[in-house]
């Protein structure tokens, strides 16, 4: 797609630039080697079958939302908060509902996002067992999911035209990391020590 045969304004044309097939080098990769494939909501579902969840690991997710309700009820980016690269696909995904070709039903609920990924798939993948996180109550082999985080697909990285601070995000994720196991940590300390 060239970016003057996107409409829109000129930061628009130039996001989607970015994002276009134009700026891909030659991929060799088979198509279920590539991110794209892994994307598409019946191969998602289909990986995650076979993979499965293991009980002795501590999982995590963080979901992001850009996206307010309007008048219509769908959902629409945050002009002011969100990258323009993803204001295109949150458009999008912001008013679509249906069926995939598996018979996956999108709902209502997978119209906020962030920009590039619907906030209710980014909270853990189905059908693995999760709950919401608790700080006092950490468990293995469960997803423990963070409340949505306010930003878009950018936002946890620090931004890319729109800044954003994340210094004190990653310190309380390093603090939950570092009291994982501490007990077990500091045995084998320790021991080894």
């Amino acid at each position: 797609m060239r970016p003057y045969a996107i409409k829109g304004n000129f930061k628009e044309r130039i996001g989607a630039s970015l994002m276009s097939g134009n700026n891909k080098g030659k991929d060799t990769l088979p198509i279920r080697d590539r991110a794209a494939y892994d994307m598409l909501i019946d191969n998602a579902l289909s990986l995650n079958e076979r993979m499965p969840i293991s009980k002795d690991i501590y999982y995590f997710s963080q979901p992001c939302c850009m996206t307010v309700c309007n008048e219509k009820g769908d959902q629409e980016p945050v002009r002011e908060k969100t990258e323009i690269i993803y204001s295109r696909t949150s458009r999008r995904m912001g008013v679509y509902t249906g069926k995939t070709k598996g018979g996956f039903v999108i709902d209502e609920s997978w119209k906020a996002n962030d920009g590039l990924v619907n906030t209710v798939s980014s909270m853990y993948p189905l059908p693995d067992p999760h709950r919401s996180y608790d700080g006092t109550d950490i468990k293995k082999g469960i997803w423990n999911v963070f409340d949505v985080y306010e930003g878009d697909h950018m936002s946890l990285q620090g931004g890319l035209m729109i800044k954003n601070d994340v210094s004190d995000y990653y310190r309380e994720l390093l603090t939950v990391i570092e009291g994982l196991d501490r007990e077990k940590m500091d045995g084998f300390a320790t021991k080894n020590g």
